[in-house]
């Protein structure tokens, strides 16, 4: 008993003793704890938190921010999603389980947009790199060492909201051509500045094909030690149109790739001199007889395919032209037409109708009743009855002018990836009757890992206030959205999907050099491609016009009718507004117009837009001669259709664009309809862009 109790009233002592002492001692004036704040220090605190200021910690933070990089090599490209990666690492000796949040806010703080969400798990004492998709608007890229009038801030919480902190990017991504990189694995000492490249570690390649836009040519010398998904976004860029410089490794000898990178292998039975290049998709792989120690800028000034802009007065490289829409936007550009497709369709001569009545019946209507010295209550309540009465009206007339379903708009282009898969970036807008929040995929919610759907990434350009919802990215991407009843969320997304399969023939081919031009392109029947509205070929740096007729066998034969081409830079770098309002009226600049019409205005801005995103720079490059782009304007594919299961409607169009082999001689073209050209052999596959057409 003695003991218990001896314990049960010594056992607080050590903490109290242990505790600062807040009571003084009489006579004595109390001393401060070291750690507890003066009052000065917590008026200037609550000052800076109310103001919005990042306070750093007096000891390690729990999270720390230890690198940020934009894009491959610190460039990047606008209008298109390029990969920011984030070094962070958990200080704590417990394992954090949580979420970062990306935002984009204004020179005052404000958030613009949706923000972007990214789990991540880390584990004590570790670090690790997350990797949010961003998609990039003009404003956001800077020249040279400029600053953006926006910034981006990184928050953070794990799941008990414990740990929570935020950080301030300190960088902007800068213009730039396509990237050139050196890959190199984790752990490799070498520094860029050896080789006179910009160095990329194996881990940060993407894992979708879909975040590979900025990313030009990449150089190697072993075996990347990839996850599949990585593996598979590197023969799709290949595909696309990246090129691949294989170096030898350190014994000396090219390196032996595995099955799934089989096409990085050197020909077994190659002998000197090596093969220029080997072709693959629309991207090429070149061999060179030299190890990374030997990269010079000779080396790199010969085999590179990079190509920079005219130079401006500092000796920075000038900016590619914008598109001149109806703002320095495309994507607004689409948007705005869009709404045309939506808005309101009033009948303006009942409204104005029902409005004049409305006028005579409060006045003069009120003023002759009060007259007439009836009952005040009579007067009273015979206003309020019109008002009731007329207010329903203009309500019910109101609603009748929308559209009367939940409809989808979409836009897209499409880069082949190989057999019935493709690149595909969409520019869309849901029309909404109920004010709900909706979730848009491109994939259920019990989609597996080893599904079809790849990449997918959301964004909402043009947006300059806080966008009620949330951005998830990546494999199972999701766009979380509250949507207040008839109206308009447009937003712009991007996926690898499977959809038609087109294996074009050429039939005659003679594209006008020597000859008048006579052009005959064969697309097999296929149950499960839509029929092509129009269609166009590039071959150089021309773009001709062809016809579709029906097919003897049920496909589609392609024909160049009559009319000069036009060349990609015309259409690539257009001078003047392609995407025109509606022109002026007493109501209103955006009235309803019919889907198709809408859709046909578009045609054009979509072909610059593709050819843009094909080849960035200031020039395009021409086609080699043994080369030919066709571009197929078509009904959207249900394969395309965002999971959205609310709506009622669908309409849209697709540009696809795939790489075909043209025959070597064009003289020797055939010309008979029956006798079909082979299938294009393998590693010549085509490219997918994005593009418009006359319907």
């Amino acid at each position: 008993m003695t003991n218990r109790s001896t314990r049960q009233s010594s056992s607080p002592e050590p903490l109290r003793n242990a505790l600062p002492s807040r009571v003084p001692v009489a006579g004595r004036p109390r001393r401060p704890h070291p750690l507890e704040p003066t009052g000065l220090q917590l008026v200037v605190t609550l000052v800076l938190v109310a103001c919005g200021v990042m306070i750093p910690a007096g000891t390690v933070e729990a999270i720390e921010v230890v690198d940020t990089r934009w894009g491959f090599d610190g460039t990047a490209r606008s209008e298109t999603f390029v990969p920011l990666h984030v070094l962070v690492r958990n200080n704590t000796p417990d394992q954090f389980i949580g979420q970062f949040t990306l935002s984009k806010h204004d020179a005052l703080g404000g958030t613009t947009g949706a923000p972007l969400n990214q789990a991540a798990v880390l584990a004590p004492e570790q670090q690790n790199w997350i990797r949010f998709p961003v998609y990039l608007e003009s404003g956001d890229v800077v020249d040279g060492n400029g600053q953006s009038n926006w910034n981006w801030r990184l928050r953070w919480s794990d799941e008990s909201r414990r740990q929570t902190g935020g950080y301030r990017l300190t960088t902007s991504p800068r213009r730039g051509p396509p990237a050139r990189v050196l890959l190199l694995s984790r752990g490799d000492a070498a520094s860029g500045g050896s080789f006179g490249i910009s160095i990329l570690h194996d881990e940060l390649f993407p894992a979708s094909v879909t975040t590979c836009d900025a990313l030009g040519e990449v150089f190697l010398d072993h075996v990347p030690r990839w996850q599949d998904p990585q593996r598979r976004a590197f023969i799709d860029w290949i595909r696309r149109g990246g090129r691949v410089h294989v170096l030898h490794d350190t014994t000396g000898r090219h390196p032996r790739f595995p099955t799934s990178l089989g096409i990085l292998n050197h020909p077994q039975d190659a002998t000197p001199p090596l093969p220029p290049r080997l072709d693959h998709g629309s991207g090429e792989i070149r061999f060179h007889s030299r190890g990374r120690s030997d990269i010079d800028a000779a080396f790199l000034t010969a085999v590179s395919a990079r190509r920079a802009g005219p130079k401006t007065s500092n000796g920075e490289t000038a900016a590619a032209p914008a598109f001149t829409g109806l703002s320095n936007s495309s994507d607004t550009s689409f948007f705005t037409r869009f709404k045309q497709m939506t808005t309101p369709d009033h009948n303006w001569l009942v409204i104005f109708a029902l409005a004049g009545l409305y006028w005579l019946l409060l006045f003069p209507g009120g003023l002759v009743l009060g007259l007439k010295r009836i009952d005040y209550r009579v007067v009273l309540g015979s206003i309020l009855a019109t008002i009731l009465v007329f207010s329903l009206a203009f309500s019910w007339i109101g609603a009748r002018a929308y559209d009367e379903a939940t409809v989808v708009n979409s836009l897209a282009t499409a880069r082949h990836l190989g057999g019935n898969r493709w690149d595909v970036q969409q520019w869309s807008a849901l029309f909404v009757i109920d004010g709900d929040t909706y979730t848009i995929s491109h994939t259920g919610p019990d989609a597996s890992p080893g599904s079809t759907v790849g990449g997918q990434l959301f964004a909402v350009p043009g947006s300059t206030e806080k966008i009620s919802g949330s951005i998830v990215n990546g494999f199972n991407g999701r766009f979380r959205v509250a949507i207040a009843p008839y109206t308009l969320r447009p937003f712009v997304h991007r996926v690898a999907v499977t959809g038609p399969q087109w294996d074009p023939q050429v039939i005659e081919w003679r594209p006008g050099k020597r000859s008048p031009i006579a052009i005959k392109i064969q697309l097999p029947p296929s149950n499960d491609t839509p029929s092509v509205r129009s269609a166009w070929v590039q071959h150089g740096s021309q773009i001709l016009r062809l016809t579709p007729r029906p097919g003897g066998d049920g496909g589609v034969v392609l024909v160049h009718s009559a009319g000069a081409g036009r060349t990609v830079d015309s259409l690539s770098h257009p001078q003047g507004n392609f995407v025109r309002p509606r022109g002026p009226g007493i109501f209103g600049d955006n009235q309803k117009q019919p889907v198709d019409k809408v859709y046909e205005g578009l045609v054009d801005p979509l072909l610059s837009r593709t050819l843009r995103w094909i080849d960035p720079g200031f020039k395009t490059e021409p086609l080699r001669p043994d080369r030919m782009r066709l571009f197929l304007l078509t009904d959207l594919p249900k394969t395309f259709h965002i999971k959205q299961p609310q709506r009622t409607g669908y309409a849209g169009r697709a540009l696809f664009v795939q790489d075909v082999t043209a025959p070597v001689r064009a003289e020797t073209a055939r010309t008979s309809h029956q006798e079909q050209a082979p299938p294009p052999p393998p590693g010549h596959a085509d490219i997918a862009a994005r593009g418009g057409s006359h319907r």
